[in-house]
């Protein structure tokens, strides 16, 4: 297994015009131990996710739900100072783009449809939801969901909250 994502990892550098051993500038630097052992962890923490080549991982995030989550190539996730939540509910789909960066404490849930372009920066504390869970006055009652689409290229700042029907970018 480390040999298949030693060379997957060296794949995906050489494909961004990364040459092997030669470091290069972050984030295109390949095969430090840190980003070995991040892409380990994503294989092993993340098995829930339909991850793309160079997934890394720092942390222990909570990942739940019966719904579809897929993670483009070189998507990182930190959640080593506050728990990052992926959470996508039956017959929904969460879907983060190639190179977005996710901090640490982020909460993304689907129950339709959350939809992240690439090469995204999402800071600390964001909370993103395509559902209401509840209504206001019948807490009883169905949630009211819709999509929210964020573009590539787009940085959410620090604890930014983006709620359901929501087009970023």
């Amino acid at each position: 297994m480390f040999d298949t994502a030693v060379e997957s990892d060296l794949k995906f550098g050489a494909r961004n015009g990364v040459e092997e051993g030669k470091g290069g500038t972050f984030p295109e630097r390949t095969m430090t131990l840190r980003s070995v052992a991040g892409r380990m962890l994503a294989r092993l923490r993340l098995w829930k996710c339909e991850r793309g080549v160079g997934v890394s991982l720092r942390g222990r995030p909570r990942v739940d739900g019966p719904g579809r989550i897929r993670l483009g190539d070189g998507v990182r996730i930190w959640s080593h100072l506050s728990p990052t939540h992926l959470s996508s509910g039956p017959g929904a789909e969460l879907t983060i783009g190639g190179g977005t960066f996710v901090n640490t404490g982020v909460t993304i849930s689907a129950r339709g449809s959350v939809c992240i372009g690439e090469r995204c920066q999402i800071a600390p504390g964001v909370v993103i939801m395509d559902n209401d869970f509840h209504g206001v006055d019948d807490r009883d009652g169905g949630a009211k969901c819709a999509p929210v689409t964020i573009g590539n290229d787009v940085w959410l700042a620090t604890r930014s909250m983006v709620l359901r029907g929501v087009h970023i970018g």
